[in-house]
């Protein structure tokens, strides 16, 4: 059968008696009911230099103690933690007006941290602080930069060397090409023009009566096999009997 609370506190009085605890426990007990007595000077100090805006890290490395021995102090003073998040008069990241200028002028977020070594969320930590946005969609780009864009559009120079001649890296001027709404050009279309061009050529010399080996001559391919392949590419079926054996009795010859 459970004790009774005065059964409880009876109980624990008999002990402190016994053991000389009395007025120890009766303190405990009115610190208990009245935490506002049981403050310290020091608790005090503490609480003072709490409020004053420093933070528990801060008020532990000025009193001795540990981030917990000032929360417990505060607790003793009546004084509530103030929530996690930057201070009002908390003091501006030296790094911050730098990376916002490199923001400003078109660097990304990746760009700014390799050139600080930190990662970009620390990056995108300390802009956000200083009140820069980190969203490319709030950043318009200038007549400069759309001027630029525009000639790569209109122009057969590379992503790459448009990219060099803005002075910005090549995923940045990728960026700008597409809040200007065009397609970045790639290496892969050129290439598969030029197949198709070739693979023109070759089915109308092949069409005209020449020779696979040839025709292989004619349009600077290694091999006539490579002839085959492209007059499949054109749509055409041709002889595999048909000239490769030529090529090879002239290659042997």
């Amino acid at each position: 059968m459970p004790f009774t609370p005065e059964q409880e506190d009876r109980i624990r009085a008999l002990i402190a008696d016994a053991l000389g605890w009395s007025a120890t426990l009766k303190q405990t007990r009115q610190a208990a009911q009245h935490p506002e007595s049981r403050a310290s000077q020091r608790d005090l100090a503490i609480a003072d230099a709490y409020e004053r805006g420093a933070s528990l890290l801060e008020c532990g490395t000025r009193f001795g103690c540990s981030p917990s021995a000032v929360r417990t102090s505060l607790h003793r003073a009546g004084v509530a933690t103030r929530p996690k998040g930057p201070r009002p008069n908390s003091k501006r990241d030296a790094r911050a007006d730098a990376f916002a200028a490199q923001r400003e002028a078109g660097a990304t977020l990746e760009e700014i941290a390799a050139s600080a070594k930190i990662t970009r969320e620390r990056v995108r930590q300390i802009l956000t602080k200083a009140g820069v946005s980190t969203s490319s969609k709030d950043r318009p780009l200038t007549p400069e930069q759309r001027a630029l864009v525009e000639r790569y559009i209109r122009g057969s120079e590379s992503l790459g060397l448009s990219a060099s001649l803005a002075g910005v890296s090549a995923p940045t001027f990728r960026n700008w090409v597409l809040r200007c709404g065009y397609s970045p050009r790639t290496l892969k279309r050129p290439m598969q023009q030029r197949l198709d061009d070739k693979a023109s050529e070759v089915a109308r010399l092949y069409s005209q009566g020449q020779k696979v080996a040839e025709i292989a001559v004619a349009v600077g391919l290694p091999h006539p096999e490579a002839v085959y392949r492209l007059l499949g590419r054109a749509g055409v079926r041709p002889n595999r009997n048909h000239g490769a054996g030529r090529w090879s009795r002239q290659e042997a010859a």
